[in-house]
């Protein structure tokens, strides 16, 4: 329990008996989810409140995940080209593409982070 809040063990046997019962109640609970899926057991069963058809297959787009892909297949052949230690990662582009979206980034942002259309943020 410590190690999943970060503290040490001592700390946290000083927190009340309640809250520590929640903490280690809340990580059993966690620890029961498929770590596939993300669902819970409880989910499925009707016995416990849940239904055999809970949920349902849906396809969502990601642009940044579609841009991601095209990348990994570009450099499918040329992985040996990257110094070890070395990743790619998408980052906000300095100037919005022409793409219609109206989005721009923001100079005084932290990377990554992307404006949509009106004015700058104060």
């Amino acid at each position: 329990m410590a190690r999943a809040h970060k503290i040490s063990h001592t700390e946290f046997l000083r927190w009340p008996l309640y809250d520590r019962q929640k903490a280690v109640a809340y990580e059993i609970r966690l620890s029961e989810y498929c770590p596939d899926c993300g669902t819970h057991p409880d989910t499925w069963d009707p016995a416990k409140g849940g239904h055999p058809h809970a949920m349902e297959m849906r396809l969502e787009h990601c642009r940044g995940c579609e841009i991601t892909e095209q990348h990994d297949k570009a450099i499918e052949n040329k992985r040996d080209q990257v110094p070890a230690g070395g990743k790619w990662r998408l980052r906000a582009a300095r100037e919005a593409q022409s793409d219609g979206s109206g989005d721009r980034v923001d100079e005084g942002r932290g990377p990554g982070e992307v404006q949509g259309p009106g004015p700058p943020a104060a």
